[in-house]
């Protein structure tokens, strides 16, 4: 497994099984350590749970994730080492891997009992005994707190900017290379006498007079060259 942040839900699950198909060789040939080697060497947390939900199997990312020893989770279950909320969440998502028999991929916040609280991506996907019977659920996630927190601050960011934009007095848009509006100011709205519907994805060039249309075209050219600035002067078809 990589440790990028960002993966699509078929390469989780090819990761997964692939995980899955080695765990269960490796038993069949190497039932201890061949297991906690290959384990141990992967940087995410791993975990395996039985039906009743007490961890049978943990490698050391999940117990320092979790602060704790193997031996203070085997055996445990959620409710014994996170929260009550937490853990009847972690509880409800087992079941629907058992029930249905598919692998899941959702973002969550992990509570341990004994360290901060973290934004996590986890897998996860029923166990297959010999019988091919579902025997527990095999679990891996990894921390991604710091993309959560970046997506947070550019929320934030995206707010304030679009709070500053819709109350000031100048026009201000943007459009993409083809002149088709992508943002317009409500100053720039109510200028024209149009909704924000009416203008996003139509291009700008009817609104300016039919007289002043070539020159702003030559301008607009200026915007793909260094030092990529245009200025130009135009008359527009407004509703005033």
């Amino acid at each position: 497994m990589t440790s990028d942040h960002r993966k699509t839900k078929a390469q989780l699950i090819e990761e997964l099984t692939i995980l899955r198909a080695r765990l269960a060789r490796s038993e069949a040939a190497h039932p201890s350590s061949f297991f906690i080697s290959l384990m141990d060497s992967i940087p995410h947390a791993v975990f395996c749970k039985d039906l009743e939900g007490r961890f049978i199997y943990v490698n050391n990312s999940y117990c320092r994730t979790e602060h704790k020893t193997p031996l203070e989770i085997l055996g445990k279950t959620d409710f014994d080492i996170h929260p009550e909320s937490a853990a009847r969440q972690y509880r409800d998502d087992d079941r629907k891997v058992v029930e249905s028999g598919i692998v899941t991929i959702q973002v969550e916040e992990h509570h341990p009992l004994d360290g901060p609280s973290s934004f996590v991506q986890v897998v996860k996907a029923p166990v297959f005994g010999q019988d091919g019977e579902i025997t527990g659920v095999i679990g891996v996630f990894w921390d991604i707190t710091d993309l959560k927190n970046a997506e947070q601050a550019l929320q934030e960011s995206e707010t304030k900017y679009r709070q500053l934009i819709e109350h000031q007095s100048d026009l201000v848009v943007k459009v993409d290379i083809q002149g088709r509006f992508l943002f317009v100011s409500p100053s720039y709205c109510r200028l024209f006498g149009k909704s924000e519907e009416e203008l996003l994805g139509n291009t700008f060039m009817p609104l300016v007079h039919e007289e002043d249309r070539d020159h702003t075209a030559r301008e607009m050219e200026k915007l793909f060259a260094p030092p990529y600035r245009a200025y130009m002067e135009q008359r527009a078809m407004t509703s005033r």
